[in-house]
């Protein structure tokens, strides 16, 4: 590029010379030519300086030197680079960008890379478009390439002459291999890049490690394989390859000798067992084995088809073996040609057979009427197998008549046997033909008798009714015998308190009847069975007289209120045939208030509520199974509390749902903060419904340290000044605060109500409406009637006193008006 840009200045500065004579494209000459457009030269930077130059006797330029600043040519250092030598090589000039406008110049020819010029060319003549020829003289030569700014021309590149030196064969158990890469003309600038293209791939991928230093690599821990190395070497201006194999050897293996293994080494069969079994595959070598030969060493005659004389599988298989003793020799051989041999022995034997053990069974005795038996011989016993059975009556039998089924089997059925001693016997044959017998006594003896078993049942308790006899059941049939009961029979033993009626005594159940006196009775039954064997038991009824039944009320009970609730209990209450109903009620001159909970006044167990202060009384009415009844009373006391008067109100606008025990707790502790000037403790008595309001009430208490409680009305006025402050002070809107026990004095005209804490006054006295509703808020009965009633008619005879006089000037007034 240096090379091309200086030549484009120098073509420049002939152009300029030759007074803007044009060269034109020659049809005549075949190379490549531009043309030079006549218009105007080609424009550059008008900044840059004019140059003069000089060549050798090369051609390339010597020196440059500037000229006017006006002059419209560009200075070489417009298209070369900065640099430290005067002179221009044909590599600087390559590198160097071209940077003049699309300008078409005529040039014969142009040796870039050659220092000789050819001064013929300066007689060439040339021929113009219009077939006029013409000649010029020029110091340099004159055909230019038509060049492209915006096409980079490539530098000539030389190639270096690379070879790969060091050792390319490597026997392992050495895996280390060292390579350099020499070049033939060494630069100092040189670039080495070494690559791997192949290699072997060992397990998991393991193929080594490679360390590169300039122009050495270094492979280590190799594996058997080829590998491929390829350096690239680079300068500035030449580049080159090499490749090398590297070639990884197995390592020498020392063969070891195999090893020869049988299992089993020895072996015993019996006929009629005839087959065996050799496994050599047990057998090894560090290479492996090729192959295997079995072969018979000794051992009986074998037949010609036979194939038992020789194998060459791991596995020996050996049939129809005859008896012998046989050695078998395997020998492997490995793939390096060494072999190993080992012997192995079956040794056949004769087949045993032992005569067959007949076993007809154990004696029995049977009882008529059994005249029946199953004999069993399946216990008999051969080594090779039993081929058949024969039960028959044996010769010597004394009794020889009965039924036999399944003669020839294991089993043996025998029937219709009489009374007298049988002898059976049991021939057994295995599959040699052997036999052996076995005998087996059945004695049948007369029916025996087993004497019955009488059972009378279980001793019994009656009740004697109040209006009349009792009577029972008296059951024998849990009594048993072998064969049968034939006859039962009761009877009466000592005939005391009194004698009664055995309604059917030899039945198996019967009814006794005519009990009138209390007292033990007992009994006997009597068995018997077909063979007149007896048997008897007895059983006693206890007799009682009839109570009647009790009712049980329960002991007295004390409440002090604010507990207003009574349990009373009669389940306590008994009858010999058993309560069936309870019933509660109120005596008439008992307090009316409180009411029964879930109907329990039919129950056993009475729950009774909202009892006031009084004394109450209740009855309990019992009935039993037979109609008979039993009353009883209970007497319920309920007090006065003795902390009424130290327990407070506390009336919350809120539901009992929406009153849980969290805020409760919240409450409480709130009450006890607003209280803290009294150093005592809030005790929450009770939380229950206002029936006058859908309010909930808090009956509390304030207990000092030492047990003491404070009056409800101090609480009462230390409190109700700051709920009135903030009547949602407690988290809750607070509805009112009373005292529980009224203490209003009405006035000295009247009585507090302790429930609705107003003033019922007495006749004549009435409540001062503007003291409640006005003033303090407290009820009272301040005013008389009378007194009201005189002051009620004052008022309204100066009320109408008053309109009339008002009615009168007005008249007056109107009457003045018309005169």
């Amino acid at each position: 590029m240096r090379f091309l840009g200086t030549f484009l200045v120098v073509l420049s500065l002939l152009i300029y010379q030759s007074n803007g004579n044009v060269l034109k494209k020659s049809k005549e000459n075949p190379q490549k030519r531009f043309v030079v457009p006549e218009s105007e030269p080609p424009t550059l930077p008008p900044t840059l300086p004019l140059t003069t130059q000089s060549l050798d006797d090369d051609g390339f330029i010597n020196s440059l030197t500037s000229t006017e600043a006006g002059n419209q040519f560009p200075t070489l250092t417009t298209f070369l680079p900065s640099t430290s030598s005067a002179t221009t090589t044909a590599a600087d000039i390559t590198d160097a960008p071209v940077s003049l406008e699309q300008s078409e110049v005529v040039v014969d020819s142009l040796d870039l890379n050659s220092t000789e010029t050819t001064d013929d060319h300066d007689d060439e003549e040339h021929k113009n478009t219009d077939g006029t020829s013409s000649s010029s003289k020029s110091p340099l030569p004159t055909v230019i390439p038509k060049v492209d700014p915006n096409t980079p021309v490539k530098p000539t590149v030389k190639t270096l002459n690379v070879e790969i030196h060091g050792n390319t064969t490597v026997q392992l158990p050495a895996d280390t291999v060292s390579l350099e890469a020499v070049v033939s003309d060494p630069d100092k600038e040189l670039k080495y890049q070494w690559t791997l293209i192949e290699q072997p791939q060992g397990p998991e991928g393991t193929t080594g490690q490679m360390q590169k230093i300039n122009n050495r690599i270094t492979g280590s821990k190799l594996i058997a394989g080829i590998y491929l190395f390829d350096v690239k070497v680079s300068s500035r201006d030449a580049v080159g390859h090499a490749q090398a194999n590297v070639t990884v050897l197995k390592e020498v293996r020392v063969n070891k000798p195999p090893i020869a293994h049988v299992d089993p080494p020895s072996q015993t069969i019996t006929l009629p067992t005839n087959k065996a079994v050799i496994d050599g595959s047990g057998s090894t070598d560090d290479d492996g084995i090729s192959t295997y030969l079995w072969e018979l060493k000794s051992g009986p005659l074998q037949s010609s088809k036979s194939e038992n004389s020789v194998g060459h599988d791991q596995t020996l298989q050996l049939n129809d073996l005859i008896v012998g003793n046989y050695t078998y020799q395997l020998t492997v051989t490995d793939t390096d040609g060494e072999s190993a041999s080992i012997d192995a022995h079956v040794v056949v034997k004769k087949k045993i057979d032992h005569h067959p053990v007949a076993n007809a069974g154990a004696n029995a005795v049977i009882h008529l009427p059994q005249d029946s038996l199953i004999l069993y011989g399946n216990l008999s016993a051969d080594d090779w197998g039993i081929k058949s059975y024969q039960w028959s009556v044996a010769p010597d039998s004394h009794n020889t008549v009965a039924d036999l089924e399944g003669a020839t089997t294991e089993i043996l059925h025998v029937s219709h046997m009489k009374e007298g001693e049988y002898k059976f016997q049991l021939v057994v044959t295995d599959t040699a033909d052997q036999t052996d017998t076995a005998e087996v006594t059945i004695i049948v003896q007369q029916r025996s008798n087993d004497p019955p078993k009488a059972v009378a049942g279980e001793d019994q308790d009656i009740l004697l009714p109040l209006e009349g006899p009792a009577k029972t059941v008296l059951n024998g049939n849990g009594s048993t015998d072998d064969a049968a009961v034939v006859s039962y029979l009761w009877e009466q033993i000592e005939k005391s308190p009194q004698e009664v009626t055995i309604v059917t005594p030899t039945s198996v159940k019967t009814e006794v009847t005519g009990f009138t006196i209390a007292g033990d009775y007992k009994f006997r039954l009597t068995v018997t069975d077909g063979s007149d064997a007896k048997s008897s038991d007895e059983v006693t009824v206890t007799l009682k007289r009839e109570s009647e039944p009790v009712a049980v009320a329960g002991d007295d009970v004390t409440l002090i209120l604010p507990t207003d609730m009574a349990i009373l209990d009669g389940s306590n209450s008994k009858d010999d045939y058993g309560i069936t109903k309870y019933e509660w009620t109120r005596d008439p001159l008992s307090p009316a208030v409180g009411r029964v909970l879930n109907n329990t006044d039919h129950s056993a167990r009475l729950l009774v509520v909202g009892l006031f202060e009084g004394t109450y009384t209740f009855h309990l009415k019992v009935t039993n199974q037979r109609g008979r009844t039993a009353e009883d009373s209970v007497l319920v006391t309920v007090k006065t509390d003795s902390l009424s008067s130290y327990q407070v109100e506390l009336h919350l606008a809120t539901s009992s749902r929406s009153l849980t025990q969290e805020k409760m707790d919240e409450i409480k502790e709130k009450l006890s903060i607003l209280l803290s000037d009294l150093n005592g403790q809030v005790i929450i008595r009770s939380v229950f419904p206002d029936h006058h309001a859908a309010d909930l009430v808090v009956l509390f208490y304030l207990k000092l340290d030492d047990g003491t409680a404070v009056k409800a009305s101090r609480v009462i006025s230390e409190l109700q000044p700051k709920l009135k402050a903030d009547d949602n002070l407690l988290g809750v809107d607070v509805r009112r605060l009373d005292t529980y026990q009224c203490e209003n004095p009405c006035s000295g005209h009247g009585r507090c109500h302790s429930d609705s804490q107003a003033c019922e006054c007495e006749v004549f006295w009435m409540e001062n409406f503007f003291r409640v509703y006005a003033g303090d808020g407290q009820r009272n009965c301040d005013w008389s009637v009378l007194y009201a009633a005189i002051f009620a008619f004052i008022i309204v005879a100066l009320l109408i006193s008053f309109l009339y006089f008002l009615l009168c000037f007005v008249c007056r007034f109107d009457s003045s008006l018309y005169h």
